[in-house]
């Protein structure tokens, strides 16, 4: 892979080495050193969050699932279109030790019907656009900024799908 079409760019400048960390301890990382800075821009919008932002939201995504008794192992369906909200279903789903399923909004509802099942999949974070075609048993909404839930995440390891 050549170093000019993918330069490393450090996330943190105390970074350790990867293995057996996921993605949510290098944004942990990021969050402590870095709170500030933006993580996420929807470019057709212009909305930005911080690394913050992202950490409260996920973290408060990984409560809500927490309590849905999501948890190490569990697979977990996200219908969203691309953007914040997207990013954060799937750090919050990591946060909670579980692992993400995208969902295709567009594919048909029994195709997607017969991937949640395979799956195991029984609770799906949407969006209000993508509420139909996913028969999860628990649907839940992305966290918005000041949502009441308390922020909340799992201790996961390098052996964790997640």
């Amino acid at each position: 892979m050549s170093q000019a079409l993918h330069p490393a760019v450090p996330l943190s400048a105390n970074a350790r080495p990867t293995l057996g960390r996921g993605v949510h301890d290098l944004v942990a990382d990021v969050v402590r050193d870095r709170p500030d800075t933006t993580a996420v821009m929807e470019r057709p919008t212009g909305q930005r969050v911080t690394y913050r932002q992202l950490w409260d939201r996920s973290g408060r995504l990984a409560g809500t699932l927490a309590d849905l008794g999501v948890g190490r192992g569990d697979v977990v369906a996200v219908a969203q279109p691309r953007g914040v909200d997207l990013v954060v279903a799937f750090l919050g789903i990591l946060r909670a030790g579980a692992t993400y399923l995208p969902v295709d909004d567009h594919a048909p509802a029994d195709r997607v019907a017969a991937m949640l099942a395979q799956a195991g999949a029984e609770v799906a974070v949407v969006s209000a656009d993508t509420l139909g075609p996913v028969p999860a048993a628990h649907l839940v909404a992305s966290p918005r900024d000041g949502d009441p839930v308390s922020p909340r995440a799992v201790a996961v390891g390098g052996d964790d799908p997640a």
